[in-house]
């Protein structure tokens, strides 16, 4: 079944070759991005202001300048009510995008940048069951220094 995805400012088919992202987007080439994953109950986003927040500071973090990450939460929406979802998650990648002048390890300067890819596709997932007892597991912490 098709389904809407956004990538640079449009809404497309996912089966659109528009719909793609280029070879030398550098997240294929570095992993040069970011991203959040949001879950929407019911239509509405769990805790978006805090999606949004993380995202702009993984933004700021690896100097990734040129996207409004506030208004990703209204896109993040609009593609939800488009894909006619009501429990799905939201999968959000942010990437420095298509340098030119070839493959290079160094990140661009800022007055040479590539404009940013954004990329958002969404994926139904079962609702909240209220009355499912709570799944119980142990974890081992360790400090990451």
């Amino acid at each position: 079944m098709p389904r809407t995805v956004y990538l640079n400012g449009a809404f497309l088919d996912d089966a659109d070759p528009a719909a793609r992202l280029h070879i030398e987007d550098r997240v294929h080439l570095f992993g040069d991005g970011v991203y959040e994953v949001v879950r929407y109950y019911a239509g509405r986003p769990f805790r978006m202001q805090p999606h949004v927040d993380r995202l702009a500071r993984s933004l700021d973090g690896i100097c990734l300048a040129g996207v409004d990450a506030q208004a990703l939460a209204s896109i993040s929406d609009a593609l939800v009510a488009r894909n006619g979802l009501s429990d799905a998650k939201c999968y959000w990648q942010v990437t420095r995008g298509v340098p030119g002048g070839g493959r290079s390890h160094l990140i661009p300067a800022a007055d040479r940048a590539p404009e940013p890819t954004v990329l958002m596709f969404t994926d139904p997932l079962p609702p909240l069951e209220r009355d499912a007892p709570l799944k119980q597991t142990t974890a081992i912490i360790v400090e990451d220094t």
